[in-house]
């Protein structure tokens, strides 16, 4: 006779014949197949065993299906932190361990290993980089952990280091696309996204996401404008922690004015003024000239 277990997934064999040759059974006689598995997970697992093989007295092929469930708590998994930054310095330290276990301790950062009883919070962490690893004893004296997992304490707001402006402020014209291109920082997480904001002054604001360009270069575009307009900006930037902050919160106010017609209308009376009055100018001195003369 032979017994076959179905693997469920997130589970491997570690050992034991797979199938596992049970021999010759005579009726009434018990025989027992043994299998080792590993999970990677905690959860409910169904096993299906079959049992084949030949009746030795009537010759008949004999199969016989069984399925089990079973609850699987896998020991020293960590549930939290997870591989990630945070905008908090206390973080929740939980993890699920088997049943029964002797012992139960973490090592945050390399450090001796504390022990726990229970799930807890990791109480006012260090800005910047850490590692955690969770460890149990079963009732035999086998230790188990969890994988090391590696996650980021950030609290601080990115940094606006700069803005540049394309055209300038003073030389935006109706059909003028705007570049705008800002320099974000963050040291610990870094950015995970940027946004543009504009109005027109006709209360309606519009948001437009940023491209980062290279290194910590961000970019986007503000569409033209009619003449006389008015357009304020501003610029938002999230780092990975969750962390924002708006270049209005940094005491930057970005704006400029689309040159309107007025503006075009008086810059060509100007022109025509100060070309032609030194022509006027000369005709009347010439004119004066000959008058004397005469």
């Amino acid at each position: 006779m032979w017994a076959s277990l179905t693997i469920p997934p997130n589970a491997s064999l570690v050992s034991g014949d797979n199938p596992f040759y049970l021999g010759h059974i005579v009726r009434g006689e018990n025989r027992t197949a043994s299998w080792t598995v590993n999970f990677s997970i905690s959860g409910v697992f169904t096993f299906d065993v079959n049992i084949s093989g030949y009746n030795q007295e009537t010759d008949d092929f004999i199969e016989r299906v069984s399925d089990t469930s079973i609850t699987v708590t896998v020991l020293g998994a960590l549930l939290s932190p997870k591989n990630k930054p945070y905008s908090t310095v206390d973080i929740p330290l939980e993890f699920v361990v088997g049943d029964p276990v002797s012992w139960i301790g973490y090592s945050l950062d390399g450090t001796a290993n504390l022990t726990v009883t229970e799930n807890t919070t990791l109480l006012g962490l260090t800005e910047g980089p850490h590692n955690i690893i969770v460890y149990a004893n079963d009732t035999a004296g086998k230790m188990e952990s969890s994988s090391k997992i590696f996650f980021t304490v950030d609290t601080a707001n990115p940094s606006i280091l700069g803005k540049t402006q394309t055209p300038n402020e003073d030389n935006v014209q109706p059909y003028d696309s705007v570049k705008v291109n800002v320099t974000l920082t963050d040291d610990l997480s870094g950015i995970r996204q940027a946004t543009l904001n504009y109005t027109s002054g006709n209360g309606t604001w519009i948001t437009t996401a940023m491209t980062n360009l290279e290194g910590d270069i961000w970019n986007s575009t503000i569409p033209p404008f009619p003449y006389g307009t008015n357009i304020t900006y501003y610029v938002r930037a999230q780092d990975k922690a969750g962390n924002a902050v708006t270049s209005d919160d940094l005491g930057f106010t970005y704006e400029y004015h689309v040159i309107p017609e007025t503006s075009s209308i008086m810059f060509m009376i100007t022109l025509i003024t100060t070309t032609l009055l030194p022509v006027l100018l000369l005709k009347i001195k010439s004119r004066k000239t000959a008058n004397t003369r005469l």
